[in-house]
C-alpha cells in the first residue's frame, strides 16, 4: 500500500502499471513468445517500496519539493521490472496495488472483448457483449462532439477520447476474477454521462419518496434498493422472527443487462416521475434538479431544460454511444452498461427497481428484501432463486454466495439464531 503523500516519479511510476497499450496489429509475434518472466527480486521490490513508507516522507513534511525516495538502482529495477509485470490496483482495497504478469494479463484482458490469436496473428471477433468497430476514432469522437454541443454542455478536457478498457483484479473472490472497466475520465460522452446521472439521481430520489407513500398505505415495501448496511441493520431490526437468510450477487449484471430492458424501465420510470409531478419539463441547473411546466419558467432559474422525449433519446444515446478501446482496437458495447460509466450503475440499478416494483405490484409474499445495486440479501426465503427467476431477465445471472442461518453481506455478518 503506498502512503498519500508520495514523490511525483514513484506515483508515476506505479500508476502507470494500467496504461500498458500494446497495439496487435503491429505485432509480428504472440505476447506468449514475447514477454518472458524477468527475474523477480522480491526483497528489492519490497525495500523498494517500504521506503515509500518510511519516507512519508520526512524529507519532503517541511518542503514542498517532493523528492525521489528511491535510489538510481533501484528505479532502474522498477523501470525494466514494469516492462515485464503490470501493476494494478486491487479492486475494493484502496492503495493496494497487485503485480501481474503482463503476458497473462494480456490473455485475459484479450479473452474479454474477442481478440483471440491464430499462429501470429491476431484475429477480433468480438462477441455477445462488444461488437469491432470499423467506423474511425475521429468520426465517432466529432459524433459525440456534435451532440455533446447539442445538449448545451461544454467538455472540460480539450482532449477526448474513447474509453481505455483494462481489468483490475477482484482477490475478495473465491476463485479471484477480474474486473473490466471502461475509464471514462477523458471520455468523449462523459459530459452526456455526467447529465443523464444527475437527472437519475433526481428521478431515484422521486421514486423512492413516491414508493415510500404507496409502502405505507399497502404496508408492501415496493422499493427494495438501500445506499448502505444502516439502513440493511434498520431493515433487519423491523423483522420479528428472522429464521433464515439468503444473499446474492448479479455478476453480469453491468455485461448481461439487455438495452432494449434497460431502455424500457427507464421510460416507465421517466414517464411515471413526470404523471407524479404533473410537470412536463425538467430543469437542471449548477446546484438543482426541478420540474417545471413551461419552458419560459424553466429558463428563469437557468441551467438546461428538457421534455421527456429528449430524456428518452439521453438513455438511448449514452446507452448505444459506449465504445471501448484496446491494443489499437475499438469496440462498441451492445449488451449491458460499461463498468466505469458515470451513469451505469443508476442506470442497471433503476431498471432494476422498476422491475421489482411491477413484481411487488402484482404479488404477494412474507419476506423481506434489499438490495444494494448488484447485491441482493432476502430473509426467511431460502428459495429466492426461484422467484428471481420470474422478477429479472434471464440473461442475468443470479449467484448464491450464502443461504442458511448466517450469512455476510456489504460489511455485516448476520447470524438468525434457530427458534423452536
Amino acid at each position: 500500500a503506498l502512503p498519500r503523500r508520495v514523490c511525483p516519479l514513484c506515483r508515476s511510476l506505479v500508476h502507470k502499471g494500467l496504461s500498458c497499450k500494446p497495439f496487435l496489429r503491429h505485432t509480428v509475434q504472440k505476447p506468449a513468445s514475447i514477454l518472458k518472466s524477468p527475474s523477480l527480486d522480491l526483497l528489492l521490490i519490497k525495500k523498494a517500496f517500504l521506503d515509500l513508507r518510511k519516507n512519508d516522507l520526512q524529507h519532503c513534511v517541511d518542503s514542498k519539493t517532493v523528492t525521489s525516495c528511491l535510489s538510481k538502482s533501484e528505479w532502474n529495477y522498477l523501470q525494466q521490472f514494469q516492462e515485464k509485470y503490470i501493476i494494478a490496483p486491487a479492486d475494493k482495497a484502496n492503495s493496494n496495488y497487485i503485480f501481474i504478469c503482463k503476458k497473462y494479463y494480456l490473455a485475459i484482458i484479450c479473452h474479454e472483448p474477442g481478440i483471440s490469436w491464430q499462429g501470429n496473428s491476431c484475429v477480433v471477433t468480438g462477441n455477445a457483449v462488444y461488437a469491432p468497430v470499423t467506423v474511425a476514432s475521429h468520426t465517432i469522437l466529432q459524433s459525440h462532439a456534435n451532440y455533446i454541443a447539442f445538449l448545451g454542455l461544454h467538455s472540460k478536457s480539450e482532449k477526448n477520447v474513447l474509453p481505455r478498457f483494462f481489468a483490475v483484479p477482484k482477490l475478495h473472490k473465491n476463485p479471484f476474477k477480474f474486473r473490466f472497466i471502461a475509464s471514462a475520465r477523458l471520455s468523449s460522452m462523459k459530459p452526456a454521462a455526467l447529465l443523464l446521472h444527475r437527472i437519475l439521481q433526481h428521478f431515484r430520489c422521486h421514486l423512492r419518496n413516491y414508493l415510500a407513500i404507496a409502502s405505507r398505505r399497502t404496508g408492501k415495501r415496493h422499493f427494495w434498493s438501500v445506499d448502505n448496511s444502516e439502513a440493511v441493520i434498520l431493515l433487519l431490526q423491523r423483522i420479528n422472527s428472522p429464521r433464515t437468510v439468503f444473499t446474492g450477487d448479479f455478476s453480469t449484471l453491468f455485461t448481461k443487462l439487455p438495452h432494449a430492458v434497460i431502455k424500457t424501465q427507464i421510460q416507465k420510470l421517466i414517464d411515471l416521475c413526470f404523471q407524479n409531478s404533473g410537470k412536463i419539463f425538467i430543469t437542471i441547473t449548477h446546484d438543482k434538479v426541478v420540474y417545471c411546466k413551461e419552458r419560459c419558467a424553466a429558463a428563469l432559474l437557468g441551467g438546461l431544460t428538457f421534455p421527456k422525449q429528449e430524456i428518452y433519446e439521453l438513455v438511448d444515446r449514452v446507452l448505444d454511444e459506449t465504445y471501448v478501446t484496446f491494443a489499437g482496437e475499438s469496440f462498441r458495447q451492445i449488451c449491458g452498461v460499461p463498468m466505469g460509466g458515470n451513469a451505469s450503475p443508476l442506470l442497471a440499478h433503476l431498471a432494476l427497481s422498476m422491475l421489482e416494483l411491477e413484481h411487488v405490484k402484482n404479488n404477494n409474499f412474507c419476506w423481506t428484501i434489499a438490495r444494494f445495486i448488484d447485491d441482493i440479501i432476502v430473509c426467511n426465503c431460502l428459495d429466492f432463486m426461484s422467484v428471481a427467476k420470474q422478477i429479472y431477465p434471464q440473461e442475468l445471472n443470479l449467484e448464491c454466495t450464502h443461504s442458511g442461518n448466517q450469512a455476510n453481506f456489504l460489511d455485516l455478518s448476520i447470524f438468525c439464531p434457530r427458534i423452536n
